[in-house]
């Protein structure tokens, strides 16, 4: 078709012309096309990579703002533990501020 006038995009998917502007909106008949899925690439591990503790404790707060069906992704996340977060409160690890011992005078 080299005489398109207007095209019409429905919220459905469904593609309309005009190929005349004092005629309606027709569909547009196409063919859908098959995509071939084949994958057989390995896989790169073989088990889920650790993230740090900081990060997990970082990714607990975005479940305030994130729907509760994927709470469990996120508490299950693997995670190794921090040296420094040992020595660090959550609030100070989402200040990036770590605790310092005040020293006598």
């Amino acid at each position: 078709m080299t005489n398109i006038k207007a095209l019409c995009y429905d919220p459905c998917g469904e593609l309309k012309v005009k190929l005349d502007f004092d005629n309606d909106f027709k569909s547009l008949q196409s063919r859908p096309k098959q995509i071939a899925v084949t994958s057989n690439n390995p896989s790169l591990y073989s088990d889920r990579l650790e993230i740090t503790q900081t990060k997990w404790k970082h990714l607990q707060y975005l479940k305030s703002v994130i729907s509760k069906d994927c709470h469990t992704f996120y508490d299950l996340l693997p995670y190794k533990k921090d040296k420094t977060a040992e020595n660090t409160t959550e609030s100070d690890a989402l200040d990036g501020k770590q605790k310092t011992k005040k020293c006598k005078k």
